[in-house]
């Protein structure tokens, strides 16, 4: 348990220090395109969800039209 900590941590701080060496220029673009996978996942998830909510409502009218 405490060695999987240690490792995440670890990893982490190598992850921030390497970003902190790159140059300014770099830097920026690291932060830019996390920010746009960020972004892009909560896309990825509210189109997801919007495709759960309408495949739902077309079977509700489904049922509807059979009856």
């Amino acid at each position: 348990m405490t060695s999987s900590v240690f490792h995440y941590f670890s990893y982490r701080l190598v992850s921030i220090l390497s970003i902190w060496k790159l140059p300014s220029d770099d830097k920026a673009n690291v932060c830019r395109r996390s920010e746009g996978l960020q972004i892009r996942q909560y896309i990825d998830d509210a189109s997801v969800s919007k495709r759960k909510e309408n495949r739902s409502q077309s079977t509700r009218f489904e049922k509807k039209r059979e009856t």
